[in-house]
């Protein structure tokens, strides 16, 4: 079975949406990383079982797949890294800027993508984009969501 790696990335601010600050992503990002049942919705729960601060450690649930352990860390402002030692899964959450300083959303997933499975044929990159693109996007989503209700505060 392949798994296959890719880094999907999305701008913060197109057109037609409210705009976010990076202080708002920010707090966004660290929400999910602690609890991500609001952003990825085959997350089922979440537990932190260690916590030193920007580096904590969490069981997830995803789908159907049995629990799985998420060594998480923050680097205030800009990555997050999760690493799963049970799966090999790393994912890296990127907050940057583009050449205009527009704020971009990367997510890179390497070694698989969690709680997806795959056959022995790897997906083209641009199906890759398309479906593992949808997670940066519904976290965006999720965060103006917060914004808005005031979950997250204007910073």
């Amino acid at each position: 079975m392949s798994k296959p790696s890719i880094a999907c990335s999305r701008k913060v601010n197109p057109e037609g949406v409210p705009k976010l600050s990076a202080a708002q992503v920010w707090k966004g990002l660290t929400l999910k990383a602690r609890d991500p049942v609001s952003f990825i919705p085959i997350a089922k729960s979440s537990e932190i079982i260690e916590d030193l601060g920007n580096t904590f450690t969490r069981r997830v649930v995803l789908g159907d797949n049995p629990p799985i352990t998420e060594v998480i860390v923050q680097h205030e402002g800009a990555i997050i890294y999760f690493e799963s030692p049970e799966t090999g899964h790393k994912v890296t959450n990127i907050l940057s800027y583009d050449e205009n300083n527009e704020l971009i959303l990367t997510y890179c997933f390497a070694n698989g993508i969690p709680g997806q499975k795959f056959t022995d044929q790897v997906p083209a990159p641009e199906v890759l984009n398309q479906s593992a693109g949808k997670s940066v996007e519904k976290t965006l989503e999720v965060i103006r969501r917060m914004v808005a209700d005031g979950t997250i505060k204007e910073e």
